[in-house]
């Protein structure tokens, strides 16, 4: 059966490290056919698929691959089985007419995924990236900032904490500064949670929660764009999903101000509701 093309003017985004685990990809690929537009996943899972012919060796080379399904195409760089890539996205084919496209001309790295999605003028860019304990991604992008156009979103583990997003994270972190200032030079600021929350569940005893998963949107965008953290959804990942709608190429996002008369009824439903909204937040810190 042909694929049936749409015009998407949002893009239903779901950001997860799955830890490798096969099975559980291959899950997410057939229980999200209806639910998300993009899969920006880190540390995917990888194994031999093959042989391909070659005139260099008898065996033929190796060839390693991601889970893949009839309902989903991929962009990924290509890699050897003993540096698989760090990042991979997967598109749904209904927005295969936005020509999703890896821009190795930018960056050709195997923890950092940059790919356009649109036509003609209305061209998005957008980011997947996984940054390991020794944060070299982060200072990757930081080093070649001024050789990356501006990007319309950017997601991923960035494995670094701060304060300014995890309560029990340091004040200061020179690559915490870093991301964040290599995120405003590209157009972008961290995307607020509709609820705060721990990104991050390690398995090791006496370990706490931690935020490290984040998602970044076009500035003029923050007070209007909200990530979703969902722990319960982890499955068998100690990394919880993001997911977040983001306006497609060619969209408008409508930015509305609001304001609210002191001492009136709004005011008071206003102040009960932040206050509902904060109290997980209070009771995780």
């Amino acid at each position: 059966m042909r694929d049936r093309l749409r015009s998407t003017p949002q893009l239903r985004v779901f950001s997860q490290n799955v830890n490798r685990n096969w099975g559980y990809m291959d899950s997410l690929l057939a229980d999200f056919v209806d639910d998300y537009d993009l899969l920006f996943i880190q540390e995917p899972p990888w194994r031999l698929i093959r042989h391909a012919p070659s005139a260099h060796n008898r065996e033929g080379e190796e060839v390693i691959g991601a889970p893949m399904s009839p309902n989903w195409g991929t962009l990924v760089r290509p890699s050897g089985i003993d540096s698989p890539p760090c990042v991979a996205v997967y598109f749904a084919n209904s927005i295969a007419n936005l020509r999703p496209g890896l821009r190795r001309d930018l960056i050709d790295n195997r923890d950092i995924l940059l790919f356009s999605l649109g036509i003609g003028e209305d061209v998005m860019l957008l980011a997947n990236v996984y940054s390991d304990s020794q944060h070299s991604a982060i200072t990757l992008l930081f080093e070649n900032v001024m050789l990356i156009p501006r990007l319309h979103f950017m997601c991923g583990d960035f494995n670094v904490r701060h304060a300014s997003w995890d309560p029990q994270g340091p004040e200061h972190s020179i690559h915490a500064d870093h991301l964040v200032e290599t995120a405003m030079a590209l157009g972008l600021m961290r995307a607020l949670p509709v609820v705060e929350g721990p990104t991050h569940f390690p398995p090791q005893q006496g370990l706490h929660p931690t935020v490290i998963d984040l998602m970044f949107v076009p500035t003029d965008l923050r007070f209007v764009l909200y990530c979703e953290i969902v722990p319960e959804a982890r499955g068998t990942s100690d990394h919880a999903p993001l997911t977040l709608v983001l306006p497609g190429p060619g969209s408008l996002v409508p930015v509305t101000k609001w304001s609210i008369k002191k001492g009136s009824e709004e005011e008071a439903s206003y102040r009960d509701a932040v206050s509902s909204a904060l109290t997980p937040w209070l009771d995780w810190h």
